[in-house]
């Protein structure tokens, strides 16, 4: 039975620091080398997902921005690409200025992933560039996003305390056009992250389309957080590590050992 294992990053397959570690890519090389198929499904972009993972030689097509995209670290190009309707994008916009939020909006165009923001006076937008920029991560400011729209807008992400969030995830959650993550940050309890795409994304949607394009008959997926639960949906068995939520273990296959234990590439290594 031909299987595919997929992974969420932050959570479950980084450690606390954010990093993968020389365990987890000890193990996950030696296990791909000897023919286990396995990738990773992530919210995070190309940009910040390349140095974090350098050291590990994925083969599949990695899911990005939770379904947005797919990047093919063979090709080095992106597939399967889910633009936002320009009108929905601008409608968001106009919420998102009604709560005074800073929020940062993702475009792909000509295979060329752009990150733009207005202004960074929030702390929490200017914590979001600055981890990101210790890692390569480019940013571009704009005077209006609405500029973006041109280039093919795909993402927007927002984070603040959930009370600055709610009225705007109530307000959007309705719209068909669009798909709404609404979330708390894994790194902090004060911060929850509003995620907006296109209607129809998710990792539900991406790892579906994982196993028919790789013709896998089976998949088995780890997550920790809410975020993850569609992944688990899509998968015939679902893995939660220790550190996870407890509703996203209480959905899970199985509980394995913590994202500070390496947990993931630990339970590969004993089904092998």
């Amino acid at each position: 039975m031909k299987t595919v294992y997929v992974a969420d990053l932050d959570g479950t397959l980084l450690t606390p620091e954010k990093v993968i570690s020389p365990t987890t890519r000890d193990i996950l090389n030696r296990l791909m080398d000897e023919g286990m198929h396995f990738t990773i499904a992530t919210a995070r972009t190309i940009a910040t997902v390349r140095p974090l993972l350098r050291e590990l030689n994925i083969r599949l097509p990695m899911i990005m921005m939770n379904g947005v995209c797919t990047w093919n670290p063979v090709t080095e190009h992106f597939d399967h690409v889910a633009y936002m309707d320009r009108d929905a994008a601008q409608s968001m916009l106009e919420l998102l200025r009604k709560y005074r939020l800073q929020s940062f909006l993702y475009t792909l165009e000509n295979d060329r992933l752009g990150t733009y923001y207005e202004d960074l006076t929030a702390p929490t937008a200017r914590q979001f560039v600055e981890e990101r920029e210790k890692i390569g991560k480019k940013f571009t400011q704009i005077d209006d996003l609405r500029l973006c729209f041109d280039r093919g807008v795909i993402y927007c992400s927002v984070s603040y305390p959930e009370a600055r969030l709610r009225p705007v995830y109530d307000a959007l959650k309705g719209d068909a056009r669009l798909h709404i993550a609404f979330y708390r940050d894994v790194y902090s309890e004060d911060l929850w992250y509003l995620e907006v795409c296109a209607a129809g994304v998710s990792k539900y949607h991406a790892v579906r389309r994982l196993r028919e394009s790789g013709g896998f008959d089976r998949v088995v997926s780890f997550g920790d957080n809410y975020i993850d639960l569609p992944m688990f949906e899509a998968s015939d068995e679902s893995c939660a590590v220790s550190n996870a939520l407890e509703d996203v273990k209480r959905q899970a296959t199985y509980v394995i050992g913590s994202n500070s234990e390496d947990g993931v590439a630990r339970y590969l290594e004993s089904l092998y």
